[in-house]
């Protein structure tokens, strides 16, 4: 009786994920996105090959956990439980991949036999939207299956638990990753097919400031499935909390911000990197400088340069003294904000995103990367501000430390004093590019909240 229940529980959620989801999916591109009539909507979700395919997906999912069930119930061998869980597993992400791509590639392409004529871009639109709503919602449903599956096994071994879940728990903070760029950046790609533009005017405010919502929604389902993992998680080590893993998956993120960049940058449709650069700048408020080391493509192209050059055993010149001082940032932003009045008074259309980034490139070829970061770039010196108030940042554990100061040896900004004293991080110049995470080895390195007064 008791499986019959959860095979009807686990069910009801197929059921919401191949049948209510892509409708839900369908209400938003054409009520929200507006990339979809409701005509061509409906010409695809009717198709029947794209019924065919929410049936076999719903019927394969649920035969496959009816037989997991009942293999699980019997209380295998820590083996066995192992590798059925590893298996349920596998087969549910793998479902949710390829039906949140494939799946909504082949509902779009549908539009091709229809009379739209610009059916193309609405159909990778549409598809990535689909992608990331897939993603971004369906962590929550990952989980209750995964955790209603283990809860079959009597007396499972903590070492056990420990893995499934902390593997689940990688797998679901992927996801969100991956959704929440593809749903932020398939939103922007909407409204810029929509408008041909991309005009910072009333209109599109509200348009981000509606994003916000499903975001809010996503965030919070994200991490109620963490708090629902993290019961099942005995002992978990610092390396694995979820800051650190989302930080471990820091170079693909910066590889996918600097090529959306440069298809910015050579479309001509650079003005939309300044909702990523508000964005970067809201962050800040919460955990430090975070564009700075994971969006800003000067620092991506940096981190490549600072490989080559010590490959091919080139040393970077040492930041001249007189930059060490607050007056710097000051000067070099006032010349940078002349520059921008200056365009704005002779209507002379400047390039100040392509002219920042060659500067800064250039900049970071010659000297340190602190040279650029904290001195010269505007953007670094409104973060470097306004990340002294920030929530959230990096700390050193006293209790944890050695001093035996890779840390500082691998900050590219030279914000980590270890001394017999004094172990402390200069936060405001933290990139939070986590080198100095990585370098540690006793994890010493770890996040603090700010102390309110």
């Amino acid at each position: 009786m008791k499986t019959n229940k959860l095979f009807l529980k686990i069910v009801l959620l197929y059921f919401y994920m191949y049948f209510i989801g892509p409708l839900i999916w369908c209400i938003w591109m054409v009520f929200k996105l507006e990339i979809l009539s409701l005509q061509e909507c409906y010409h695809c979700i009717s198709s029947p090959l794209v019924i065919a395919l929410f049936i076999s997906y719903f019927f394969f999912n649920t035969l496959y956990i009816k037989r997991l069930i009942s293999k699980l119930s019997a209380q295998p061998s820590e083996t066995k439980a192992e590798t059925y869980l590893n298996a349920a597993l596998n087969v549910h992400f793998i479902s949710i991949f390829t039906f949140g791509t494939i799946g909504t590639f082949l509902c779009l392409s549908m539009l091709s036999t229809h009379s739209s004529s610009d059916w193309l871009p609405k159909v990778v639109i549409g598809a990535l939207s689909g992608t990331s709503l897939v993603f971004l919602f369906y962590i929550m449903f990952s989980t209750i299956i995964i955790v209603t599956l283990a809860a079959l096994i009597q007396a499972m071994p903590s070492n056990l638990q420990n893995r499934i879940f902390i593997r689940l728990k990688h797998f679901n903070q992927l996801l969100y990753i991956i959704g929440l760029i593809l749903f932020v950046g398939t939103a922007v790609a909407s409204l810029v097919y929509r408008t041909n533009q991309f005009a910072v005017n009333q209109n599109t405010i509200l348009f981000l400031v509606i994003l916000l919502l499903p975001i809010s929604m996503s965030t919070f389902l994200f991490y109620q499935a963490n708090k629902k993992i993290n019961r099942h998680i005995k002992v978990e080590s610092a390396n694995q909390s979820t800051l650190s893993i989302i930080f471990n998956h820091k170079f693909a993120i910066q590889i996918l911000f600097l090529i959306l960049f440069c298809v910015l940058l050579f479309t001509g449709k650079i003005q939309i990197w300044l909702p990523i650069l508000i964005i970067g700048f809201c962050i800040s408020l919460i955990f430090g400088r975070i564009y700075c080391g994971f969006f800003c493509p000067v620092t991506t192209i940096n981190n490549g340069i600072k490989l080559l050059f010590k490959r091919i055993g080139i040393k970077k010149r040492h930041v001249p003294q007189f930059f060490h001082t607050s007056l710097s940032g000051v000067v070099f932003f006032a010349l940078f904000l002349s520059l921008f009045v200056f365009s704005l008074i002779s209507r002379q259309r400047l390039q100040l995103f392509l002219i920042i980034t060659c500067l800064g490139i250039l900049v970071s070829t010659l000297f340190n990367a602190s040279f650029w970061c904290n001195y010269l770039c505007p953007w670094g010196v409104i973060l470097k501000v306004m990340s002294k108030f920030s929530v959230f940042k990096f700390g050193i554990d006293s209790n944890s430390c050695v001093k035996c100061g890779l840390c500082s040896l691998h900050c590219p900004t030279n914000s980590i004093q270890i001394t017999n004293k004094v172990q402390s991080i200069e936060f405001h110049k933290c990139l939070c590019c986590i080198q100095c995470t990585n370098a540690c080895p006793q994890d010493a390195i770890v996040i603090q909240k700010k102390q309110l007064r």
